[in-house]
């Protein structure tokens, strides 16, 4: 069992809108539920929730296309990513990112 404190949500510069929500086993939790600004990419402090094993967290995020070219993920702020960190606890003490909740 995993405590989640907040949500640092994370695209690139055609990103909108993200939504992270909690898919426990007694229903969803909205974790983040906001327009998305890359110039403003903060860590948003949530109510701490409990994630239990075989539970899951799911991000949803939208983008508006305004080129001509067809956007794919990468590491360039001209590409696109879709992904939410979060700070929880107990730490895994194996670094700043992990795949792991």
């Amino acid at each position: 069992m995993r405590m989640a404190a907040t949500v640092w949500p994370h695209m690139h510069q055609y990103g909108t809108h993200m939504k992270v929500v909690h898919e426990a086993a007694d229903g969803d939790v909205v974790l983040h539920d906001a327009p998305f600004d890359f110039n403003e990419q903060f860590n948003f402090p949530i109510d701490p929730v409990m994630v239990r094993a075989g539970e899951r967290v799911r991000v949803f995020c939208s983008y508006q296309n305004t080129t001509d070219a067809t956007l794919t993920f990468g590491e360039s702020s001209n590409d696109e990513m879709c992904f939410a960190g979060l700070y929880r606890y107990p730490a895994l003490g194996t670094g700043v990112f992990c795949d792991i909740f």
